[in-house]
């Protein structure tokens, strides 16, 4: 499953984009997500319950 069930359809086009801001942009959002995941169920925590629901 896709994060949040969205899927991104990549097309070319002739727009240009500062790819160093776009990745640095990129890390932070997913680095706040996984630290602070809205539910249990992803990021470290949900890492955290599946070890606990394994063992």
């Amino acid at each position: 499953m896709s994060s949040k069930n969205l899927y991104y359809t990549l097309r070319k086009t002739d727009k240009k984009y500062d790819l160093k801001t776009a990745i640095i942009n990129a890390i932070r959002n997913n680095a706040t997500e996984h630290i602070d995941p809205p539910i249990t169920n992803i990021g470290y925590k949900g890492i955290y319950k599946t070890s606990t629901e394994i063992f």
